[in-house]
């Protein structure tokens, strides 16, 4: 099967070895952008894997885990309810749900109480979206980096964004083979 490897940034992923690989920058609009550009260059691409890094909500710093549920975090707009792909995104019936926000979220968000929220990130619903437009299976794995509202918490995740790395190889050896 032939999958790409897609990140935010080089060094959440920068163990391992991978002939396809995209690093798109942070945020939602480059995630989308970047990514759709290359499934749109490379249509043999049948699976995306995304690792990254998140703040854990339902989950503690030094976690690796599967997500399933992507949530178009802060994005609201009346009528969304009859617009459900604009919001919510799931790719199989288990794994923990992100939610990805337009900015580094260092207070616990309203969304999370609305619905069960294991973590935040700035990338995930943006792959998510971008892989359903193009019929492409989409894998995401996040390493618990950070907590809302811990102390220096921006700082504490500057330390720890490459310290996935090494689990995330692990993930990625298993993930391929299958």
């Amino acid at each position: 099967m032939k999958t790409l490897l897609v990140a935010a940034l080089y060094k959440e992923i920068h163990t391992i070895s991978c002939p396809r690989l995209l690093i798109t920058g942070i945020g939602k609009t480059n995630a989308a952008l970047k990514l759709s550009k290359y499934l749109g260059e490379n249509p043999e691409v049948e699976r995306v894997i995304n690792f990254g890094t998140a703040c854990g909500i339902n989950y503690k710093i030094g976690d690796v885990i599967e997500c399933t549920e992507f949530i178009n975090g802060g994005f609201s707009y009346p009528g969304i309810d009859d617009n459900p792909d604009d919001k919510v995104i799931e790719t199989a019936d288990y794994g923990s749900s992100v939610a990805s926000f337009d900015s580094f979220v260092t207070e616990f968000p309203e969304e999370a109480w609305d619905r069960a929220i294991d973590c935040v990130d700035m990338e995930a619903y943006a792959y998510a979206r971008v892989c359903a437009e193009f019929g492409v299976e989409f894998i995401c794995h996040k390493y618990i980096t950070d907590s809302c509202e811990e102390d220096e918490q921006e700082s504490n995740w500057e330390e720890r964004v490459s310290d996935g790395s090494n689990l995330f190889e692990i993930v990625w050896e298993n993930v391929r083979k299958s």
